[in-house]
């Protein structure tokens, strides 16, 4: 139990706020401070809707001393639509002037260089969700996984992803670079915000983590490759998190971005037929509940991102088939920590399924999130013989949760490993055993060794924004380069089946079994870890495909899986080790308190590990570093284990059928016409 009170801090430039410090209600010691609400830009009051976000100006101040700004309270809620998509939510604030953070910091004084800094980005498929929902306290208070945790709110749904070729006409002349991809850009502000003040709330803003779950997870995807191809000078991410999400495929053309905005117009009864300005005008007059009703109800009713040539690369999935994205991600030396629940399905089941138990009913829902050549490429790869496999209950909710599961999770983010092995990402610890030596020192090492031009030259990175030739190296090069990485990369590794684990038996929790089992486990990760070649100095590798010859940062790899599912999540007793019940370990029961045994289960598997990954420290994951598809696992009997990846071959195979086509390979996920626009 905690109790809050007034919390005060000067922000020095920007003024004086007034959030809360919450203590332990036995002790009194002290444990965090909250501040709720903080805006990172300019309020969106006053400017048309669909316009990208300003930063704040440098004179602005929160408050002053005497008055200082108060946020005691939490961040605004994006508008938005129920989980079914039949109604708009209410009961909690919500304005589209939502562009807020939410900033938790560990109480007493901070490191010599600062807390690490945490930056989550909720989820909600891009639709839905809050910036409301983290807990740190029990972190903070009983581990020494502290960290600066920054929350995001961003622009969700149609006022977040819309996008067409009447908004692009309309930035082009009001002098705007970009449309669609809101809520990416907002995001990205938010990030900028964080690098420019956290320093001030004791955080170290030369070592930013960006993570997220589910949407957010798919989120932090998108800002690593927006950071990655940025100059050096405006890169701020470290290292990344990716907890049950992946890339998906590469975002909608204009063209089919116009097919959406199209349904749009004819749910909002707005004529196809009026200029530009009008269509936008009427579209602008609705408000957000009936502009939110009115594009749930359309076949496109799912609103992402759009390949803009901006934000997000035209050869985005290109670049991490031919090793132009590990390359990146090794000169910056970004790590990345990704996984997954074992009974993800479930809930993607759920969401918003086919409107009718058939074949053809699924291919439409797909439709609204991937496009029709995506849609193709699933049907081949999953219904060949267009009938519904044996291993499928129904078209409409299993079939429906089992493909979506695959394509938001299990498929591309085992493509997406596959692509950074290939590129040579190395495959977890890089430190000698024993090292404690942070991956920051030893970076910035590095990093003074090798300059700018020499790295472009090895890694075949020809620098302009879509590929150009600079350094010496033209961009025939760079891809001849990734071919060589493709062709020598996790082809090398053994390709034996290993059957799918994905049991619904009823999890036992035995608690004082557990301390047990963590005996056994250190035993067994320790005889594990024994032999694992480690990296002696930063030009050698042990994964497959990293044969570049200079010196370069680590990049590095962790992959877990969590088979356990906590007492304490009470919610939907038949789904498992379903989508978001992991986060109770994690974050050692946010809000709930965990038992004993499943505490320290927690602390070992999972908290103190990713506390030593947000300091930049071995989180000691105990992988060989031989095997891409090693993944720690939190087993449902309540030990840690190394799992060899049962669903490897699944997840690569239908990344090879999607780019096959042309849908994985930069090529966008489809038409956008001959299953997109309505009929005039």
């Amino acid at each position: 139990m905690t109790t809050q009170e007034p919390y005060t801090l000067d922000l020095a430039g920007r003024g004086f706020i007034q959030g809360l410090t919450f203590a332990d209600e036995a002790t009194g010691a002290p444990i965090a401070h909250r501040f709720g609400g903080l805006p990172y830009a300019q309020p969106l009051a006053g400017r048309p809707r669909w316009r990208r976000a300003r930063p704040l100006d440098d004179a602005f101040v929160y408050g002053t001393r005497e008055r200082p700004g108060s946020f005691a309270g939490q961040c605004t809620v994006c508008p938005q639509p129920s989980f079914d998509g039949s109604s708009v939510t209410h009961g909690c604030e919500e304005n589209e002037d939502c562009l807020q953070v939410n900033v938790w910091v560990p109480a007493g004084a901070e490191p010599g260089d600062g807390w690490p800094v945490f930056v989550y980005i909720h989820g909600g498929f891009l639709q839905m969700g809050d910036a409301n929902g983290l807990n740190p306290l029990h972190l903070y208070a009983e581990t020494d996984c502290k960290f600066v945790l920054v929350e995001p709110a961003y622009r969700l749904n149609v006022l977040g992803f819309l996008a067409s070729k009447e908004l692009q006409e309309e930035a082009k002349t009001d002098g705007d670079e970009t449309v669609g991809n809101l809520g990416f850009w907002d995001q990205r502000l938010a990030l900028e915000w964080t690098r420019d003040n956290i320093e001030l709330f004791g955080g170290d803003p030369d070592n930013i983590t960006v993570g997220g779950y589910s949407a957010g997870s798919h989120s932090t995807f998108y800002q690593l490759q927006y950071d990655l191809f940025q100059p050096d000078e405006n890169s701020l991410i470290r290292r990344a998190i990716m907890w049950s999400n992946g890339p998906g495929v590469q975002p909608k053309s204009m063209r089919e971005a116009q097919a959406q905005f199209d349904w749009l117009l004819k749910a909002a009864d707005i004529p196809p037929t009026i200029s530009s300005e009008s269509k936008l005008a009427r579209l602008r007059a609705m408000d957000p509940a009936t502009l939110i009703l009115a594009s749930t109800s359309t076949p496109l009713h799912e609103y992402r991102a759009t390949t803009d040539g901006a934000f997000v690369r035209p050869d985005l999935f290109a670049a991490i088939d031919d090793g132009r994205f590990a390359a990146r991600m090794r000169r910056r030396g970004v790590s990345l920590l990704t996984g997954e629940c074992r009974d993800e399905r479930f809930l993607y089941g759920t969401y918003r399924p086919a409107k009718e138990d058939s074949l053809p009913a699924l291919l439409d829902r797909l439709d609204a999130d991937y496009g029709p050549r995506a849609v193709d490429a699933l049907r081949r790869f999953y219904f060949p013989e267009g009938r519904l496999p044996d291993s499928m209950e129904d078209w409409r909710s299993d079939a429906f949760g089992k493909v979506y599961s695959a394509m938001q999770i299990y498929a591309t983010e085992r493509g997406f490993i596959a692509g950074l092995v290939r590129g040579g990402v190395a495959l977890g610890a890089a430190e000698e055993e024993g090292s404690r030596v942070t991956e920051k020192a030893r970076d910035e090492d590095v990093v003074d060794s090798i300059s700018d031009a020499e790295f472009d030259v090895v890694a075949g990175w020809g620098g302009e924004e879509f590929g150009g030739a600079v350094h010496g190296v033209s961009g025939e090069e760079e891809r001849e380069e990734g071919a060589e990485q493709e062709q020598r990369g996790v082809e090398d590794v053994e390709t034996e089946h290993h059957p799918n684990e994905h049991g619904d038996d009823d999890v036992d929790h035995v608690d004082a079994q557990i301390p047990l089992m963590l005996d056994e486990n250190r035993h067994r990760i320790g005889k594990q870890s024994e032999g694992n070649p480690r990296r002696k100095g930063p030009g050698s590798s042990s994964s497959p495909g990293a044969a570049l010859a200079p010196p370069r940062p680590h990049s590095r790899l962790f992959r877990y899986r969590i088979d356990f599912r906590s007492s304490v999540v009470h919610d939907n007793p038949t789904w498992g080790v379903f989508h978001g019940s992991d986060m109770t370990l994690w974050f050692l029961g946010m809000t709930a308190t965990l038992p004993p045994g499943e505490k320290a289960l927690a602390r070992e598997a999972l908290v103190e590990p990713l506390g030593r990954y947000l300091r930049g420290e071995d989180p000691g994951w105990g992988v060989s570093g031989r095997d891409a598809r090693e993944m720690r696992r939190v087993t449902s009997e309540g030990t840690v284990d190394i799992w060899r990846d049962g669903r490897w071959e699944e997840g690569v195979g239908l990344w090879e059928e999607l780019r096959r086509a042309g849908v994985a390979a930069g090529e966008g996920s489809g038409s956008g016409v001959a299953r997109g626009g309505p009929k005039l």
